[in-house]
């Protein structure tokens, strides 16, 4: 017998829609495993203080306005409560993004440390990454899609 005559190899072959139900699966259970850390962020200690003084200076003035932690409390579970849903997952995301770039510019600017929070910013880009398409309407006012093609082409114009 000649080389590679009579031999079977059986090749696994991945279609794209499989690997698309992996992602997807993957996607909803880190957005899971997000919206608990936010939902329960909040019943958790209260953050250690800082050993540097600018970081420090900056948490006592927060502190000091008596609406800033309530407020940046209620950010975190009401983005966390939404997260728990697909349909209101960009909301979720939409109310965290700003406490995010705000702790992340504090850890680096202030604190001097990226901290534990450099992959939860991550998490939070794929997150934002996935659900992109819920937030094109934020940066496409003004234009309005008529109608798809029989070839699936979408006719633009611009609103009136």
């Amino acid at each position: 017998m000649g080389a590679g005559r009579g031999v079977v190899t059986k090749v696994l072959v991945l279609d794209s829609h499989d690997m698309n139900r992996g992602i997807q699966v993957s996607l909803t259970v880190l957005r899971m495993i997000y919206a608990a850390f936010w939902t329960a962020i909040i019943f958790g200690p209260p953050p250690p203080r800082h050993s540097e003084p600018a970081a420090e200076a900056f948490w006592v003035a927060i502190e000091a306005t008596k609406f800033m932690v309530p407020l940046l409390g209620g950010c975190y579970f009401l983005g966390g409560v939404a997260l728990w849903f697909r349909r209101t997952s960009p909301l979720g995301l939409a109310l965290l993004s700003p406490p995010m770039v705000i702790i992340i510019l504090f850890d680096i600017l202030l604190a001097k440390e990226a901290g534990p929070w450099i992959p939860i910013a991550l998490i939070h880009a794929i997150l934002l990454w996935h659900f992109r398409s819920a937030f094109t309407s934020l940066w496409s006012y003004g234009v309005e899609a008529t109608a798809v093609s029989s070839r699936g082409q979408t006719a633009v114009r611009p609103r009136a």
